[in-house]
């Protein structure tokens, strides 16, 4: 995993650039720029691995404050959105577009489902009126998804396709509720379910609007075919203000939600909240791809002779790991044991 430059941010009173990585921007416009990610090449035989972070997002479609909130619903006090403008759901009746709330000491950096619209009104698919207030600022944006990334016919990278996942490229991406599901684009006639997007569930239906959770993916090349590694480009917009993403109890696939280095002490996680024992076996794991190969680390708690307090891999009790780096491009994976969901938050760190 590589990325292209290691930016240099600065602030002068708001955001600017970064050389050769974000263009300046008006102070009203997020700034943009672009990542740029390694799918490694594939000889064939045992599966090839990349977990990707797509920290660049697609650009608002309304930026304002909710006037007044009554249970999931959120008034803008005036007819600024068209009815139903994001009221899109994707192949598996998810919302594809969300309200991040950008203001709020409990509520900035939470993003929540859009459900329906109407001219003044935005309907979330869950109730958080009780962490809201009244005038909370909020952007809309709408989910990336696998068109978005890939091309609904596979076109932007040519991932490798054939007729099931074992021969093809499999994308992976977070289901929502602690799971991890499979996707790859399939290569097949009509009567063994046509050609396209298709998750492991279903060869027959149609995945290519299929969003992508808290922008990461894992990408795994599969089958005896060679292939050569792909340079995957994520352009957008630059996250501003405080991020925040789930991790519920399961499997969880995210990323650090800004375009620069991190660490496993950086990433967000409040290791107050991590479930942490004497050994990765019985701690929340967090996932990195080194060298082509998952590293398990865990937030171990210890008396110093048994490898004391602190981030640790699970080849060793006693090595201080806090400092390793996270590439802006890098995803991660994380394994929640504790029984009740927790967040990774970060505040924009330029």
């Amino acid at each position: 995993m590589k990325h292209l430059l290691k930016p240099t941010l600065f602030l002068a009173g708001t955001l600017l650039s970064a050389v050769s990585y974000l263009s300046a921007q008006v102070v009203s416009t997020d700034p943009v720029g672009y990542v740029t990610a390694v799918i490694p090449a594939h000889s064939g035989g045992s599966s090839t691995v990349a977990v990707l972070n797509l920290s660049l997002l697609p650009a608002a479609d309304f930026v304002g404050s909710a006037v007044t909130i009554s249970g999931s619903q959120l008034n803008l006090g005036a007819s600024l959105l068209d009815n139903g403008q994001f009221n899109s759901t994707d192949a598996n009746g998810l919302p594809l577009y969300y309200v991040e709330f950008t203001s709020g000491p409990d509520s900035e950096g939470l993003t929540v489902g859009i459900t329906a619209n109407d001219t003044d009104n935005i309907t979330l698919s869950e109730d958080v009126s009780s962490i809201l207030a009244d005038g909370v600022n909020i952007r809309v944006r709408k989910f990336s998804t696998l068109a978005d990334v890939f091309g609904a016919d596979n076109s932007i990278y040519s991932l490798q396709s054939a007729g099931g996942p074992s021969d093809s490229d499999v994308v992976y991406l977070e289901d929502n509720s602690g799971g991890i599901l499979r996707y790859y684009f399939q290569t097949a006639p009509p009567f063994a379910g046509g050609t396209g997007w298709r998750s492991a569930n279903s060869n027959s239906v149609d995945q290519a609007n299929t969003r992508i959770n808290w922008n990461a993916i894992l990408v795994s090349r599969n089958g005896s075919a060679a292939r050569s590694a792909i340079s995957l480009i994520n352009s957008g917009s630059v996250q501003t203000g405080k991020a925040v993403s789930t991790i519920n109890t399961g499997l969880n696939l995210l990323g650090y939600q800004f375009p620069v280095d991190s660490t496993l002490a950086t990433l967000g996680v409040d290791v107050a909240d991590l479930q942490s024992g004497s050994d990765a076996n019985n701690s929340d794991v967090v996932y990195i791809l080194n060298s082509g190969v998952l590293t398990r680390y865990y937030y171990q708690t210890a008396p110093p002779f048994a490898g004391g307090t602190g981030w640790r891999s699970a080849a060793s009790n006693s090595v201080d790991e806090s400092g390793l780096s996270v590439a802006p491009s890098a995803a991660v994976l994380v394994l929640r044991r504790g029984a009740t969901p927790i967040y990774m938050g970060s505040a924009q760190p330029f």
